[in-house]
């Protein structure tokens, strides 16, 4: 590997990584998600424990990943309601059929947020 210096990150000071953490969670927060029109929603599982993902489908930029501690309909929700207080707006949404995501795309009383659209590949 060369002659690399690994002691810099031993030197790091504790709460180094706790203040790098709350800048990126600043920043992730206060980007304005309204210029996005078709998101791509799905859950996916590390270790055993889910994570949301929402990802833009023309930049391929991601606006959702957040461990949880489950993957169910009111998770779902609280996190769609938060991206909306971000600005996301979608026209479409691109999700699998999955009993946790599909009731929280459509609150209680809304006549239609966005076109669903559910995706599931043809097993050959």
């Amino acid at each position: 590997m060369g002659n690399r210096d690994s002691s810099r990150f031993r030197e790091q000071k504790p709460n180094e990584s706790s203040r790098i953490g709350k800048e990126s969670l600043w920043f992730n927060d206060s980007e304005d998600l309204s210029a996005i029109r078709v998101g791509a929603h799905d859950e996916i599982y590390q270790a055993s424990q889910p994570v949301l993902v929402g990802m833009d489908v023309v930049s391929t930029s991601c606006y959702l990943l957040e461990a949880v501690n489950h993957c169910d309909e009111t998770t779902w929700g609280v996190h769609l309601l938060e991206l909306r207080d971000r600005g996301l707006q979608l026209d479409y949404t691109i999700a699998d059929a999955g009993q946790a995501l599909r009731p929280a795309r459509r609150p209680r009383g809304a006549i239609c947020l966005a076109t669903e659209t559910s995706f599931m590949p043809k097993r050959a």
